[in-house]
């Protein structure tokens, strides 16, 4: 008897564990609040291009009722927005001021939705994860687009293009607001005064030196 009784609730905790995944591109829409078609040709002649991979990736989303969808995106940098493939191959924007979205796993990369200063202001956008835990370490692309130049009899005309991919780094601590770190150095001496516990074990000499810090931080912070 017990036996059976725990068969089911095995099967139960696996139909429920299924439930949480939506493969059906037809309920995606009303998941994702996809709020626009977009045309394909929509940058026209620009040259370069705006979006992180040109290609739609094999991606994952968690939303935060611990929900994941499965489906093909692309991040279009210039617009900030994250693109998808319904069940009719139209191309779709997520909409990303409503849906609860916990991160967005595009191909490799790790993103989340989330609020980051911009001098004075506060705006939200798409940052990539590249250290998760207590103290997120974040980093930001941008693009932007340099409008074209008719010919002015000595210059040959120049056509609209799409600027190189820049990047910002970012702290958020405990979920907070993150903030833009403009050098190896400002990022380091942030740590130390606004995180409780955060100290050096070695010297920084890089990003990369400042992303182990920070993981052995928050490695540490959970064993305790």
């Amino acid at each position: 008897m017990r036996l059976i009784f725990f068969t089911i609730l095995f099967v139960t905790a696996l139909n429920c564990q299924s439930q949480n995944v939506i493969n059906n591109l037809g309920d995606l829409k009303s998941f994702m609040n996809g709020k626009q078609v977009v045309d394909g040709d929509v940058y026209g002649k620009v040259e370069g291009s705006p979006y992180f991979t040109d290609d739609f990736q094999n991606s994952e989303v968690i939303l935060q009722n611990n929900r994941f969808l499965k489906v093909k995106m692309r991040y279009d940098l210039y617009k900030d927005e994250v693109q998808y493939i319904s069940d009719k191959d139209e191309i779709l924007i997520v909409n990303l001021n409503k849906v609860k979205i916990e991160s967005i796993l595009i191909g490799e990369n790790k993103f989340v939705y989330k609020a980051y200063a911009e001098g004075k202001k506060i705006k939200s956008g798409l940052l990539e994860i590249l250290v998760d835990g207590h103290v997120q370490f974040l980093k930001r692309y941008e693009i932007s687009l340099k409008e074209a130049k008719p010919s002015n009899g000595y210059q040959p005309s120049e056509p609209s293009r799409f600027s190189s991919i820049k990047t910002k780094w970012y702290c958020s601590v405990n979920g907070k607001v993150a903030v833009v770190l403009k050098n190896k150095k400002e990022a380091n001496k942030y740590l130390l005064t606004n995180v409780k516990g955060y100290k050096n074990k070695q010297k920084v000499k890089s990003w990369e030196d400042l992303m182990a810090e920070i993981e052995s931080f928050n490695s540490e912070k959970e064993l305790k």
